[in-house]
C-alpha cells in the first residue's frame, strides 16, 4: 500500500450479562445481552465509515454487534487476532472474588504494564503482537476497515499509537459506546485519528 494512511475504526461490542455483573470476561464466549442488544440496535455507524468493509472478533458477542450494525453476513470476516485478552484463570471471577488479592495485584500491574498476566492468561503485549500482525494485513488488503472487538483491544491499539505502557491510568478516557478512528501506513506507523466518535443514535 502507498499514499495516504489506512483509516481502521473500533467499535467495542455490546453489554453481555457478565459487563453487567462486574465479571472479568477475556476470551470466554459471552454473547450480548437483550439489554445490550437493544442498545445496539439503536446504534448506526457515521456516514463517514460508508463502503468501509467490516472485521470482527470471532466471539459471538462482537460478531452480532456487527451484524446489528449493518454488516453483511456473507461479507464479515471473522479474525481471531481481534478476539479479547485470555485472563486465563480469572474469567468469570468479579472483583470481589479477587479481593484479598487485590493489593498485590494493583501493585503488580502498576509494576509490570504491558508484561502483567494473569495466571495461565495473556499479556497486553501478547495481544499486541497478534494486533500488529492483524493491521499488517489490513494494510496488505488496503480497503479501509471496521472492526468490532472489545474493550482490551482498543486500550492495546491505543498503546500501539501514543506508546503508553500501561504503567499508569489510560491516556484518553473513551467512551464505549463509540467508534475510535486509528490510521496505519505502510511505513509502519499507526496513530490515532479520532477516539469517542459518537455511533449516531435513532430518534426514536
Amino acid at each position: 500500500m502507498t499514499g495516504a494512511p489506512l483509516p481502521i475504526v473500533l467499535i467495542r461490542h455490546g453489554e453481555t450479562a457478565w459487563n453487567t455483573e462486574g465479571r472479568i470476561q477475556g476470551s470466554s464466549d459471552i454473547p450480548i445481552s437483550d439489554a445490550g442488544r437493544g442498545a445496539v440496535a439503536r446504534w448506526r455507524v457515521p456516514d463517514e465509515f460508508a463502503g468501509f468493509r467490516w472485521m470482527a472478533s470471532p466471539l459471538v458477542r462482537a460478531r452480532d454487534t456487527a451484524l446489528l450494525l449493518g454488516a453483511d453476513p456473507e461479507a464479515l470476516t471473522l479474525d481471531a487476532r481481534l478476539r479479547e485478552m485470555h485472563w486465563g484463570d480469572w474469567e468469570g471471577l468479579t472483583l470481589d472474588d479477587l479481593s484479598a488479592d487485590m493489593a498485590e495485584i494493583r501493585a503488580r500491574r502498576a509494576r509490570e504494564g504491558l508484561d502483567f498476566r494473569a495466571p495461565n492468561g495473556e499479556s497486553n503485549r501478547d495481544m499486541q503482537w497478534r494486533l500488529r500482525a492483524w493491521i499488517d494485513d489490513v494494510l496488505r488488503d488496503g480497503r479501509p476497515t471496521i472492526a468490532v472487538a472489545h474493550k482490551g483491544v482498543v486500550r492495546a491499539l491505543v498503546s500501539l499509537a501514543t506508546g503508553w505502557d500501561m504503567r499508569g491510568s489510560l491516556p484518553n478516557d473513551l467512551t464505549w459506546d463509540a467508534a475510535h478512528l486509528f490510521h496505519a501506513d505502510a511505513a509502519g506507523g499507526f496513530s490515532i485519528g479520532r477516539l469517542d466518535i459518537p455511533l449516531v443514535r435513532d430518534a426514536s
